[in-house]
């Protein structure tokens, strides 16, 4: 009964599907996915309450699990309502589980409680040992924080767990610390201990590039290809040189390489699909996203982007929003993600809820034009006339962006003899 709904939501059939899944729940109601499925289903049609009541029946049997009560979380977050989003994400916490950690993690930070965010990564780290993702995340905060010394600390303990990303955030700290000297001598000593690895020569490449050196980093990464055959990582970073350089055709070919090493590494796959996207060719881009997320359902990057695709048209509106409610459940503080969860919402004519995420959004990166576009889109649909022209004039004097000429062309039209007041 799930499947059929599936290709009933596919046939546009929501009525049906609906029903093929309250059937499923009456067959089997201990068959999660069932609830799952519809809660996805109302939360993409803004019926959040009822998407509430299916992660709840799932709780009821199972009070622990994590994907319900995150599930529950996000879409209280999207209503506003953070202080209840609070208790559930202390709730999954609670469960000590290292996903849930860092969902409390990144709302603290979303709403720049910084010193709380440390205390939770540091029960987490105390909590479950060789947890890797946490110390990550503790040490990029501390980056952000400019306190460089705890954070090379937090990265010498997250090189005992797992070598290859200590070096690299240790090597990207120095960098951002201007110790170009220290970041090279990282990257050298990375060489030197596994001379038969393209890890060293990717970070050695990554500091000529923070240099602006891009000759020097793409003959790194070449001989990064050459020490080891099988890691695509080298053909991956090599790509991204050339397509910012628009060397489109080689940058191309070099993610073609990275995926004949290894044809299940999402990120060439996304890489190319971001570079079909410059490139004016966003159907094939759409279909590079679906091969990543059928690899990896949960990389947000993909998630993320076809989501923005959707919404302009090149897919279903309505899959655009439940696309990007999967990446905000993901990473609910990312304010790209905010700007595509706004921007689908805005496209399912939802404009009220949309100016609450873009708000969000906005607030975190006050100068990114586009975000600010977007806001703009949603306070006119949502009334408010007079300060989406304010907004938009405002964002016009932030240099050019994609949205440009629309956006001129939208004060000229809010502000003309027929404007809407």
């Amino acid at each position: 009964y799930n499947n059929i709904a599936k290709i009933q939501f596919a046939e546009r059939k929501p009525a049906e599907a609906v029903k093929s899944l309250e059937k499923a729940k009456t067959l089997d109601p201990a068959f999660l996915a069932s609830y799952f499925n519809l809660a996805t289903y109302h939360a993409s049609s803004g019926n959040y309450a009822q998407a509430l009541a299916e992660y709840s029946a799932v709780l009821h049997t199972n009070p622990r699990n994590i994907r319900a009560i995150l599930g529950s979380a996000a879409l209280l977050q999207v209503q506003g309502k953070d202080g209840d989003a609070l208790a559930m994400y202390k709730r999954a916490r609670d469960i000590k589980e290292p996903v849930a950690y860092l969902a409390l993690a990144r709302f603290y930070l979303k709403n720049k409680e910084i010193r709380d965010a440390l205390s939770v990564l540091d029960e987490a780290i105390s909590s479950i040992p060789g947890n890797a993702a946490a110390l990550e995340m503790k040490g990029q905060v501390l980056l952000s924080e400019k306190k460089y010394r705890d954070a090379l600390n937090t990265f010498d303990d997250l090189e005992t767990i797992s070598p290859d990303q200590g070096l690299l955030l240790k090597v990207n700290a120095y960098v951002q610390m201007k110790d170009f000297a220290k970041a090279e001598e990282q990257a050298r000593r990375a060489i030197t201990l596994r001379p038969n690895s393209s890890s060293g020569h990717l970070l050695l490449a990554a500091v000529y590039g923070s240099k602006k050196d891009e000759p020097s980093a793409m003959a790194e990464l070449k001989r990064g290809m050459a020490a080891d055959r099988k890691d695509p990582r080298a053909a991956l970073q090599l790509g991204n040189v050339l397509a910012r350089r628009k060397d489109y055709g080689p940058a191309m070919a070099a993610y073609e390489e990275a995926l004949r090493r290894s044809p299940d590494y999402v990120p060439a796959l996304f890489s190319q699909g971001t570079l079909l996207e410059v490139t004016g060719k966003k159907k094939e881009a759409v279909v590079k996203y679906r091969d990543a997320l059928e690899k990896n359902e949960n990389h947000v990057p993909s998630l993320n982007n076809l989501a923005t695709l959707y919404a302009d048209g090149y897919g279903n509106a309505k899959q655009s929003l439940v696309l990007a409610l999967r990446a905000f459940r993901l990473e609910s503080g990312n304010p790209a993600v905010l700007d595509t969860l706004g921007y689908a919402l805005l496209k399912n004519s939802r404009p009220k809820e949309a100016r609450k995420i873009l708000e969000k959004a906005v607030s975190i990166l006050p100068a990114n034009p586009t975000i600010s576009y977007h806001l703009a889109l949603a306070e006119y649909g949502s009334g408010d006339a007079r300060k989406a022209v304010t907004r938009m004039q405002g964002t016009l004097k932030m240099g050019a962006f994609p949205e440009s000429d629309r956006a001129r062309a939208l004060v000229a039209e809010w502000t003309g003899p027929r404007r809407v007041k």
